[in-house]
């Protein structure tokens, strides 16, 4: 399974390479701006919670403040790395707690989602529904296969 993983320089360059099921690479990334004497150095953004355990790590982390039309798209980001924690919590399961707590992280961030679309609960409510009508759920447990 591939993704991709943006990374960009301090000037707007940007640099998108596939990555792996867990957003590593191992490759030399370069952000290219085109702007003479930039020093290629890489910023990684990631939505990050604000509230009681909200903190700026000691690595030298700062933060800002998201512009209001970026927002889905840095949530769409964040849903995916949620996704990849609830993974990993299934693969190596020390407890159920953990694989709540990934799932809550996942509610929060499509909670987020659906506010910045302006987005009812009724609508994804009933869009689910019809989806689970027309296209049916997974409680049968099917797992499609291809021959290779």
């Amino acid at each position: 399974m591939k993704t991709r993983c943006e990374w960009r320089c301090a000037h707007g360059g940007r640099c998108i390479l596939e990555t792996n099921a867990y957003g590593t690479h191992g490759l030399p990334c370069r952000a290219d701006c085109g702007i003479s004497g930039c020093n290629g150095q890489l910023i990684i953004e990631k939505l990050v919670r604000t509230g009681p355990g909200f903190r700026i790590r000691a690595d030298g982390g700062k933060v800002r403040v998201a512009e209001r039309d970026e927002m889905l798209r840095l949530l769409a980001h964040k849903l995916v790395e949620e996704a990849r924690e609830v993974l990993a919590a299934v693969d190596n399961p020390i407890s159920q707690t953990a694989i709540v707590e990934e799932l809550a992280d996942v509610t929060e961030v499509i909670r987020g989602l659906r506010r910045a679309a302006h987005i009812r609960k009724d609508d994804i409510r009933s869009a689910r529904r019809t989806k689970r009508t027309r296209e049916g759920d997974f409680d049968e447990r099917l797992v499609w296969m291809q021959d290779g």
